[in-house]
């Protein structure tokens, strides 16, 4: 099958055009997806041969949880016939051309070029994630720098969704509570008048042997400041008025 790509020979680079060709999860961390574009004419191959020239391109959540489903019925479909989008391009008489990533050095630069209702063409930058999603689900012709493909392998480290029919649940992050928290706080060394607003309440809403507890730990750990500020408050809750009283 012949190559799609075209030279600029301005800059001496070549450029490959690209289209999705399935989706992945960084190694790292798998509740990043990756879609992962491949060259236009390796689209009859499966994808596991032809990792070499792979684009993998990292959506941050929630935006690949967002659109992941439209992602995958534009593999299985092709792009997707209607938009609001698309349908703004008509109404104001504008074409997409194509979208171009380049490099510079270590930059990484995309580039959309459009022509007007009054057959002008212009180009200009845009966030590169953004566009190569908007690009796939609406058809418009995607180039990258061959340069890129050599080197992006060994930057991306990915794993391949076998069968991707489901949205990914992202899990949530363990929300530490406000006692746990303000431990922790004290036995880093850190000083009372560091705390932020909502741990400066927390503390002050906190029970009389809560205190205490946190004061042996910041006797403990030699964190004297913290000792003294939750004595103060000790001496200061109501409890402590009312026994006064009687």
């Amino acid at each position: 099958m012949e190559e799609n790509s075209i030279d600029d020979k301005a800059s001496a680079k070549q450029y490959l055009q690209m289209t999705i060709g399935g989706m992945g999860n960084l190694s790292a961390n798998p509740s990043i997806l990756v879609m992962l574009l491949i060259p236009q004419s390796e689209t009859g191959k499966p994808i596991r041969e032809v990792t070499e020239q792979l684009f993998p391109v990292p959506l941050q959540p929630p935006l690949g949880q967002l659109y992941f489903p439209r992602l995958v019925s534009t593999l299985h479909r092709g792009p997707e016939p209607e938009s609001l989008f698309r349908s703004y391009l008509v109404s104001s008489g504008t074409s997409l051309l194509s979208l171009k990533v380049t490099s510079e050095g270590d930059h990484l630069t995309t580039m959309v070029t459009l022509r007007d209702r009054e057959g002008l063409t212009k180009s200009f930058s845009v966030p590169m994630v953004d566009a190569l999603i908007h690009a796939v689900l609406h058809g418009v012709p995607i180039y990258v720098d061959r340069d890129i493909l050599l080197s992006i392998g060994s930057q991306v480290s990915f794993h391949f969704i076998s069968d991707p029919t489901e949205t990914p649940t992202i899990r949530p992050e363990r929300v530490m509570p406000p006692y746990e928290r303000i431990t922790d706080f004290i036995r880093s060394g850190s000083k009372p008048e560091e705390m932020d607003e909502e741990m400066r309440k927390n503390v002050q809403v906190m029970l009389p042997r809560q205190w205490e507890e946190l004061g042996e730990i910041a006797v403990e750990t030699e964190n004297y400041e913290w000792a003294s500020y939750l004595q103060e408050l000790e001496s200061t809750h109501p409890s402590d008025t009312m026994t006064d009283h009687e």
